[in-house]
């Protein structure tokens, strides 16, 4: 066997690059004329047209124009021929990405986009391909994105283009391939060029992107070279039609922690979630496990079933769009904002409503997420990711004191009792004392945990107490702490219960009823008690924040197992991506 030594030689070949300017078009050119083509540059830019042919001297020619003007296309195709023939290779590099929300996009900008991003390299390729037919000898290499097939916030127009890319691509080589003339396309990825300056000046959102990668990099130019030339020698001469788009071998996935069955969790590549209309993307940096994700994991929760990313007390940054690099605390909870309940201000009782880490959406233990944008409260640079996660189980507790002060009736003295050391019950303490209720009991059995909420958050807590309260929150929610509640509240008083530790047993409605004390269930929480436990959060009124203990999410399942078995102190673990 013998191997053809010129089967990846360009040499003696006449190439057209587009964008030759600057960025992948400008590696192309030069990459290209270096292996010995004859190489025809095309940019708008003279002075960086005419350093680019200095650098590669004979072996290239450079014409400046704009392959958007089609009226004009007929004197830019002679002069493209006119240095060293007409081109057998032709690479559309040149690109427009305005970066547009949807509802800035104007027909302008959207015409231009498609000018440059989508007709050019039709409508060049169209006239340079009877030579091609001529010789039965042809190469055109289009550039693809990860816009192909995803959908990036602000990218409307240039993802509609990327797409049309993509089956531009396979439609050539449908059209062409025949005559010996393949037609591909490169998906870079997140490449460092001028347009991509940006994303890769914000170091953390650098990161993210080469975190979702299978090398674990973002790439860099010269990883290109290799894939050039093959699609643009004899070694391609089989392959056409074929279109990557960024992610297949590269931005291919995303990790997650899934719970896959009872006390099982594996970390595993799960799909890229989508933005879909009025959402955005955001990578998460910091999420919360959750007492219902306890539930969940023990195989307590039918409402959850496995596979299942769960996770839904989430911080991070929104990727893409108007907003780009916003920090962000995520109010999980998914409503129709034109029911009846959502209306009222009572989003939480929408009985469409829907949360992420149960289905139909997954959860945040994961590198990204998508939620509508009214689901996001802006962080401050003051708090960290960490405690701004801590906003969903605060704004629960929030929302269930605010109903039981409510309840209460105004002659009573504003006492309370809360059960349970656990977050929820943390925040129900930290929430009684934001609005005003000083004389707060949080009661916890286990006495290494009510050391700590004693010790290092100067709570006042007992392993248990026979003061009567007018408030009593069950932060717990098992016939056991149901049974304390009915016995410690005052006459006339309110129960809150908060926890879903067990469903029946324990009330003593005799006691409840004969004085008249009043019960009440809260779910969640509404927009407006998210919102205002959240600046409560920023404005120092819930304390330091301070509570929680940081591991990577790779440590989940462990973390799990060990809430599990009583061995974590502080009351919540934040996981980070």
């Amino acid at each position: 066997m013998t191997l053809n030594g010129d089967l990846f030689s360009v040499t003696g070949r006449v190439a057209c690059v587009t964008g030759a300017s600057s960025g992948l078009g400008r590696r192309a050119a030069d990459v290209l004329a270096t292996a010995g083509a004859k190489v025809v540059g095309i940019a708008r830019r003279q002075d960086a047209l005419e350093e680019w042919q200095a650098g590669v001297g004979n072996n290239g020619a450079y014409v400046t124009g704009d392959i958007a003007d089609q009226a004009n296309l007929p004197d830019l195709v002679a002069k493209i021929s006119e240095p060293f023939g007409s081109p057998d290779i032709l690479v559309h590099a040149a690109g427009l990405n305005m970066r547009e929300a949807a509802d800035d996009v104007t027909a302008e900008g959207w015409d231009a986009t498609l000018a440059i991003n989508l007709s050019a390299p039709f409508f060049l390729s169209q006239a340079f391909v009877p030579a091609m037919k001529s010789q039965r000898w042809g190469r055109i290499v289009n550039f693809a994105s990860l816009q192909s097939s995803r959908a990036f916030p602000g990218g409307i127009a240039y993802g509609a283009t990327k797409g049309g890319i993509a089956q531009l691509t396979r439609a050539m080589a449908q059209a062409w391939s025949e005559q010996g003339i393949t037609a591909n396309a490169l998906g870079p990825g997140f490449f460092p060029t001028e347009l991509t300056a940006p994303v890769f000046d914000d170091k953390d959102r650098a990161a993210r992107n080469a975190a979702q990668t299978c090398i674990g990099r973002n790439g860099v130019p010269e990883d290109l070279d290799g894939p050039l030339l093959f699609l643009c020698s004899e070694a391609s001469r089989y392959v056409t039609g074929a279109d990557p788009d960024g992610r297949r071998g590269v931005h291919s996935k995303m990790k997650a922690l899934v719970y896959t069955g009872p006390e099982t969790l594996e970390m595993r590549d799960a799909p890229d979630p989508t933005a879909g209309a009025g959402e955005v993307l955001v990578a998460i940096d910091s999420v919360g496990i959750c007492g219902s994700d306890m539930h969940a994991y023990l195989g307590h929760d039918d409402r959850r079933p496995a596979p299942l990313i769960l996770g839904h007390e989430a911080a991070g940054t929104i990727v893409g769009g108007a907003r780009d690099g916003v920090r962000v605390t995520i109010n999980p909870l998914v409503t129709n904002p034109t029911s009846a309940e959502s209306r009222a201000g009572r989003e939480n009782l929408d009985p469409s409503r829907q949360i992420i880490s149960m289905p139909p959406r997954e959860g945040a233990f994961a590198q990204y997420v998508t939620m509508p944008e009214r689901n996001l409260v802006e962080v401050p640079d003051g708090v960290s990711f960490s405690q701004a996660a801590l906003a969903e189980p605060l704004a629960v507790s929030w929302h269930a004191v605010r109903l039981g002060l409510e309840a209460l009736h105004p002659s009573m003295e504003q006492r309370a009792v809360v059960l349970g050391g656990g977050a929820i019950g943390v925040a129900a303490y930290l929430a009684l004392q934001g609005m005003g209720v000083k004389d707060v009991i949080l009661i916890e059995p286990n006495p290494t945990r009510r050391d700590y909420l004693t010790n290092q958050l100067s709570m006042d807590a007992r392993a248990e107490t026979n003061e009567m309260a007018p408030l009593i929150v069950d932060a717990v929610g098992y016939s056991v702490t149901r049974a304390t509640a009915s016995a410690l509240a005052a006459p006339g008083g309110v129960i809150v219960h908060i926890g879903l530790g067990e469903d029946a047993g324990g009330l003593d409605i005799r006691r409840m009823t004969l004085q008249e004390i009043t019960f009440i269930g809260t779910y969640t929480y509404t927009n407006q008690d998210f919102r205002d436990c959240a600046q409560a959060m920023w404005d120092g009124r819930l304390g330091p924040l301070n509570w929680i203990e940081e591991r990577p999410l790779r440590d989940g399942a462990r973390a799990f197992a060990q809430i599990k078995a009583g061995e974590v102190l502080p009351p919540k673990i934040i996981l980070k991506p």
